[in-house]
């Protein structure tokens, strides 16, 4: 029998962090801290997902991230927040980005997805990774490589990462994959497709 996926919730608000330990424990096996020292210390190789709240007393969620990703972290970071998307999350570390209040069966997707995520190749990931991030910019805020240096360097990443995962990966695959990893973030009332991604 698989291990269960282990889940680190980072929140510093106490009720928040009982809910969403109470959420997910009875499919995966959570651990939940209240500030960004301890989740770096209980980030360990063993943490399949961080859920990590941004707005953190001392060091914050951005940071956090980084400090994770600059310490070969193998984990997959979902920043959950009270904090509407910026373009400075075309920068951040994280794989996925969702906006607070979340309900059950959501938290629950989010963790799914990138334990998901968790098993394809890590080209594969580090796009999948980065078209969230650009899908949430792109439906929250409207933006365009225009609007930002962070996003258009975004783009550009994310242009190169398909040249190297359509080296090794068929459409049949990359779309199989995307199906079980990408998110449904929407724009508007529509869900991102994936086929005109893996068509791009």
């Amino acid at each position: 029998m698989d291990a269960p996926v282990s889940v680190l919730v980072v929140e510093d608000d106490p009720d928040l962090r009982c809910l969403h330990r109470l959420w997910l424990a009875e499919d995966y096996d959570v651990t939940a801290v209240a500030d960004g020292e301890s989740a770096l210390e209980a980030a360990v190789e063993t943490v399949d997902v961080v859920l990590l709240d941004r707005d953190l007393p001392g060091l914050d969620g951005d940071d956090v991230a980084r400090r994770l990703n600059a310490d070969g972290f193998q984990g997959l970071i979902a920043m959950v927040t009270g904090r509407e998307p910026d373009p400075s999350i075309a920068t951040l570390p994280i794989d996925e980005y969702v906006t607070k209040p979340v309900e059950a069966a959501e938290l629950r997707a989010v963790v799914d997805r990138l334990a998901a995520r968790q098993q394809v190749p890590p080209a594969v990931r580090t796009l999948f990774g980065s078209l969230t991030r650009r899908a949430r910019l792109e439906s929250s805020l409207g933006c365009r490589p225009a609007d930002s240096d962070a996003f258009a360097e975004l783009t550009r990443r994310i242009d190169d990462q398909w040249a190297t995962v359509r080296r090794d990966t068929s459409r049949a695959q990359l779309a199989s994959m995307a199906a079980d990893c990408l998110p449904p973030v929407l724009s508007g009332d529509r869900p991102l497709e994936v086929a005109p991604l893996v068509e791009q």
